[in-house]
C-alpha cells in the first residue's frame, strides 16, 4: 500500500485515514499543513478529538526530519 507504517506507531487505522486524506507516501506528507489535515478527517467524519492532531504533529515531524530521533518522535507527539 504505502510506507506510512514506517513511522513509529502508525497502523493499519492511521495509513487507511491518510491514504484517504489523499496522501500517497512519506514524501508526500512534507508539504502536509497539519491544521488542514486535521480539518479534512473531521470533515470526511474520521475523527474529531485532538488525538489526531497529535498523531499529525509526530507523522509531520517524522516526514521533515533528515536525521530522525525517535525519542523526538515520542516527544513531539506528546506536545
Amino acid at each position: 500500500m504505502s510506507d506510512f507504517k514506517k513511522i513509529p506507531y502508525v497502523g493499519e487505522a492511521t495509513e487507511t485515514d491518510l491514504l484517504a486524506l489523499g496522501y500517497t507516501d512519506i514524501a508526500s506528507l512534507k508539504v502536509a499543513v497539519l491544521d488542514e489535515m486535521f480539518e479534512h478527517t473531521k470533515a470526511l467524519d474520521l475523527g474529531s478529538n485532538g488525538y489526531f492532531l497529535n498523531v499529525y504533529r509526530m507523522i509531520y515531524y517524522y516526514a521533515n526530519t533528515p536525521r530522525l530521533d525517535k525519542n523526538q518522535v515520542e516527544t513531539v507527539a506528546l506536545a
